[in-house]
């Protein structure tokens, strides 16, 4: 198994590598490592659908269609079930909704993400507010419960995640940077 996880189209792993390999995984079935080295293998790519209730709104106005829990559910199965989709996608980042929503054919998305060989992962954030009242730059939040969270995705299948932060930049009229401001880096680095 080790082996087919890590080989390339013109080779796999020496005996000596897979040993290596096998034995500083021993008892460990989700290493971070593979999880870490599986995602980016070449040529594939990670799918990011993990459009907040607020990003996909949009989306869906702007193609009029209703915002619906079943749209949006539908949406993301077109997505999923796209044929040879393992072909092109190492993983794909769910938000906290999909990951709890169903394919078509009764899995959930997590297991039918698994079943063809992808690897499923989270949005763990929870979209940004601001830095302080008179602020236009933001800072992330979802630090509240993370650890509760990401135990509950564990046990869901997930077996990534992805933590943003966003800054706005902004240019006086001679050039100098306005924003983001060293307050606003600072704090956000913190929380990451």
């Amino acid at each position: 198994k080790l082996n087919v996880e890590n080989a390339t189209l013109n080779s796999v792993l020496s005996i000596r590598e897979l040993e290596n390999l096998a034995s500083s995984t021993a008892g460990e079935s989700d290493n971070l490592e593979l999880i870490a080295a599986n995602l980016v293998l070449k040529p594939k790519g990670i799918l990011a659908a993990d459009e907040s209730g607020g990003s996909i709104h949009k989306k869906f106005e702007n193609l009029k269609i209703d915002d619906t829990y079943d749209n949006r559910r539908d949406y993301r199965n077109v997505l999923f079930t796209t044929p040879n989709l393992e072909q092109y996608v190492n993983g794909v980042i769910l938000f906290d909704e999909t990951a709890r929503q169903q394919a078509d054919n009764g899995q959930n998305f997590t297991d039918f993400l698994i079943s063809r060989r992808i690897i499923p992962g989270i949005k763990v954030d929870q979209g940004l507010t601001p830095l302080n009242p008179n602020s236009l730059e933001t800072i992330t939040k979802g630090l509240d419960n993370l650890d509760s969270r990401l135990a509950e995705y564990y046990q869901m299948g997930l077996r990534f995640a992805k933590w943003r932060a966003a800054f706005e930049i902004h240019l006086s009229t001679s050039g100098t940077i306005l924003t983001p401001t060293t307050k606003a880096i600072e704090e956000n680095c913190h929380i990451l």
